[in-house]
């Protein structure tokens, strides 16, 4: 059956990086059968026990939100627990209020959430590179 989402989400703007609200009606018009999520993640069934907890990273962006859904549904099939992190680098103001926002968004969802934060001093050159390596530190 397909899944008709109504959410508030992030959108950005990638040549100048700012974040606005919009509202967006996402429905999917082909619905992804469990046969098709089981064999996405049928790999992660053979590597972790019950007892390991599936950590996935979630921007807010459309693709995140979206992997995170499809392996929310497959660990709920399949006992499995997972946690989404999102990381709050502190480069840009509103920063803090857009984790929060997708916080919320999953605690809708009764997904496991955890903001990671990069603190400390931030380089003025190459930044994404820092804040990428920063982020595979934090998680």
């Amino acid at each position: 059956m397909p899944r008709k989402i109504l959410k508030s989400i992030l959108t950005e703007s990638l040549s100048d990086q700012v974040v606005t609200d919009t509202t967006l009606n996402l429905a999917l018009e082909q619905a992804i059968s469990i046969e098709k999520v089981n064999a996405l993640f049928e790999p992660l069934r053979n590597l972790l026990s019950k007892k390991t907890s599936i950590a996935v990273a979630v921007s807010g962006g459309a693709d995140s939100m979206a992997l995170c859904l499809l392996l929310a549904d497959w660990a709920k099939l399949n006992q499995q627990k997972i946690v989404a992190l999102t990381v709050d680098h502190g480069l840009r103001q509103g920063a803090a209020e857009e984790v929060l926002k997708v916080s919320n968004w999953l605690a809708v969802l009764d997904i496991s959430h955890e903001i990671l934060y990069w603190e400390g001093e931030k380089p003025t050159t190459g930044i994404q590179a820092a804040a990428r390596n920063a982020r595979y530190h934090l998680m």
